[in-house]
């Protein structure tokens, strides 16, 4: 067992003594949804817990959710960096430039 499966027995059981159910990967498991798909739902998250008037268990539900949502969120944008680095390989090496979206 690695160390994230670990991890996520290990929060589980906090989550199960704190009497929340965690949440079953569904069709639209967080590997298949787009970064636009996960900014949506972190919005939605964010939005809902700005509201202030969850109870408890509900609150920590939905800040895990979050968690995870923004994590799948940094790997996306980690993951188009990564193919904007190799997209501007120049003669053979690769030339990191930052991105700037004010340059044509």
């Amino acid at each position: 067992m690695d160390l994230s499966q670990q991890q996520a027995l290990y929060i589980n059981s906090k989550i199960e003594g704190l009497g929340i159910m965690a949440k079953k990967k569904t069709d639209n498991s967080l590997e298949e949804l787009s970064f636009e798909q996960v900014m949506e739902r972190l919005e939605s998250i964010v939005s809902q817990l700005e509201e202030g008037d969850l109870a408890l268990e509900k609150t920590v539900q939905l800040f895990e959710q979050g968690m995870s949502l923004a994590k799948a969120g940094m790997e996306r944008l980690d993951e188009a960096d990564r193919k904007v680095t190799i997209l501007l390989e120049n003669d053979g090496e690769i030339d990191e430039v930052p991105f700037d979206p004010k340059k044509d």
